[in-house]
C-alpha cells in the first residue's frame, strides 16, 4: 500500500469515526474546519440556486420571510449568518443549503399563514443548526468512494458480498435522513414557541401537503422516499407538540 493510499484511508477513517461519535475532543478540535468547510459549500450552492432561479427581494412576500425569520433565528445557538430568501417558484418547496442559507419558495409564502410558515422556516433553520447537510455531505462522499472502489474491483458486482453490505450501508442513511427531518420537525415546533407563533401550524401546513400530495403513497413510494410521509409526520409531530406544551 504506497503512501498515498494510506492517507486516503486514514482520512476516511478519522471522518468517519468523528461523524459517529456524539462527543469527542478531536471532532471538537477540527469542528472550526468543518464550519469553514460548509461556509464554502453552501456559498457555492447559493451562487447556484440564485443564478438559475430569481430571487424575490422586496414586496409582501419577502417581508414576511423577513419579519418571521429575525424572529425566529433570534433563538438559534449556532455561530452561523443566517440568510432568508424568497425564490421566485410557483410550487411550495424550503430548503436549506449548508452554511447557513435557507431558501422559501414564492408558492410556499403564499399558501401559508404566520404560524405555518414560522413552523416551516424553524424547520429548515433546524438542519442548519443540527448540521445535517455538510454531514450528509461528507457521509456520502465517503461511502460513494468505497463503493465506487469495490465496484471497480468486482467483476460481478451482484455476488460482491462486501458491496452489497457497503450498498445496505447506504440504503440506511435513508433511514438517518428520516430521523433528521423528525429532528428538524421538532426544532421548527421548538422555534415557533419561542417566538411566540402557534405550533400546531406544522400540523396545519403537514395536512396542507397531504391534501397536495394526494393522500397517502404507494408502498414502494414509501420505502424509498428519504421524507416520512407526511401522515406519518403528522401523528409525530403532533405528539411531539403535546408533549411540549404541557
Amino acid at each position: 500500500m504506497n503512501i498515498k493510499k494510506i492517507i486516503i484511508l486514514f482520512l476516511s477513517v478519522f471522518v468517519i469515526f468523528s461523524i459517529s461519535c456524539k462527543k469527542n475532543p478531536i471532532k471538537e478540535l477540527f469542528r472550526t474546519t468543518e464550519d469553514t468547510i460548509e461556509i464554502i459549500i453552501g456559498t457555492v450552492s447559493k451562487t447556484s440556486i440564485e443564478m438559475s432561479t430569481g430571487v424575490i427581494t422586496s414586496g409582501k412576500d419577502y417581508d414576511r420571510v423577513k419579519s418571521i425569520s429575525s424572529k425566529l433565528v433570534k433563538y438559534a445557538d449556532r455561530d452561523i449568518s443566517y440568510k432568508f430568501k424568497v425564490l421566485n417558484l410557483p410550487y411550495p418547496n424550503a430548503f436549506a443549503v449548508p452554511g447557513g442559507f435557507i431558501y422559501i419558495t414564492k408558492k410556499l409564502v403564499q399558501m401559508t399563514n404566520d404560524d405555518e410558515l414560522a413552523c416551516v422556516i424553524g424547520h429548515e433553520i433546524g438542519h442548519v443548526e443540527a448540521r445535517h447537510s455538510i454531514k450528509a455531505f461528507e457521509k456520502q462522499l465517503i461511502y460513494s468512494k468505497i463503493l465506487d472502489y469495490y465496484s471497480k474491483k468486482s467483476n460481478t458486482v451482484d455476488k460482491n458480498k462486501d458491496l452489497i453490505m457497503i450498498a445496505n450501508t447506504i440504503f440506511n442513511e435513508l433511514r438517518f435522513s428520516r430521523e433528521n427531518e423528525r429532528e428538524a420537525d421538532r426544532f421548527g415546533v421548538d422555534f415557533a414557541i419561542a417566538a411566540g407563533y402557534n405550533p400546531y401550524g406544522m400540523i396545519t401546513f403537514f395536512k396542507k401537503l397531504n391534501e397536495l400530495e394526494g393522500g397517502e403513497e404507494s408502498g414502494a413510494l414509501k420505502i424509498l422516499r428519504t421524507h416520512p410521509l407526511t401522515s406519518e409526520r403528522i401523528d409525530y409531530t403532533g405528539l411531539y407538540i403535546k408533549k411540549r406544551l404541557q
